[in-house]
């Protein structure tokens, strides 16, 4: 018994002096990537939804978290994530914005793109198929500022023209048809420096307003006090 305890012991030893030292200098360092996902993000802009939320960091990089059954996060995955995962693609953005279940942008080259769920064509890209990265919204328009509602969206290009696709019955297209590409919101709108793509526009920005009873993508518009909509 006691050679066998003899022949036993240098197997325990070596196979002990073998056993990785994880705080010895051979130890594996932690990569360039692990080290700077470890860095807090600096955000300059963020959007809350229904049930995710995207920002944009300082150096225009679209991050989101939250649930992403539709792949409302935009990280080519519908897995959920509770701290930000980057959004795919490589675009820079301007701003993002989200819906309930949909997320869209403006990049830095001012075109608009929508990730995430699609059953009414949300994402504009003509289609209703969910993105689970950034796709980008039909027509090549150049855009300013999007705006991400709960089955519908709406954006303004950079000469002031708003455009909305989407659910039926709330783009201001003049119809209560699905649009799954940009449709242009009717009316009289000269003069009218949109404060945002979806929301009572501010009074102070209001020179003019649409005709009586013209239906906008914010409601529809009647004999109402200048400014508001009902």
């Amino acid at each position: 018994m006691r050679a066998r305890h003899l022949l036993l012991t240098p197997v325990l030893v070596f196979a002990l002096g073998c056993r990785e030292d994880r705080e010895s200098p051979t130890a594996p360092e932690p990569t360039a990537a692990a080290t700077a996902a470890a860095q807090a993000l600096r955000f300059r802009q963020v959007s809350a939804g229904g049930r995710h939320g995207c920002g944009i960091t300082r150096d225009d990089l679209a991050y989101c978290w939250g649930f992403n059954w539709a792949g409302q996060l935009g990280d080519g995955t519908t897995g959920d994530h509770f701290l930000p995962i980057a959004v795919q693609g490589g675009h820079r953005f301007k701003h993002v914005n989200v819906g309930y279940d949909h997320s869209c942008g403006v990049t830095t080259s001012n075109r608009a793109f929508c990730w995430g769920y699609n059953g009414s064509g949300q994402l504009g890209d003509g289609t209703t198929t969910n993105r689970s990265t950034p796709r980008a919204v039909a027509g090549g328009r150049a855009f300013r500022q999007v705006r991400a509602g709960a089955v519908h969206t709406c954006a303004i290009t950079t000469s002031d023209v708003a455009f909305c696709w989407g659910a039926p019955g709330r783009l201001g297209e003049g119809t209560n048809n699905q649009r799954l590409k940009p449709a242009k919101v009717l009316g009289d709108t000269s003069g009218v420096s949109w404060a945002a793509a979806t929301g009572t526009p501010a009074a102070s920005r209001r020179t003019t307003r649409p005709t009586a009873g013209a239906t906008t993508a914010m409601g529809r518009w009647a004999t109402a006090p200048r400014g508001a909509f009902v």
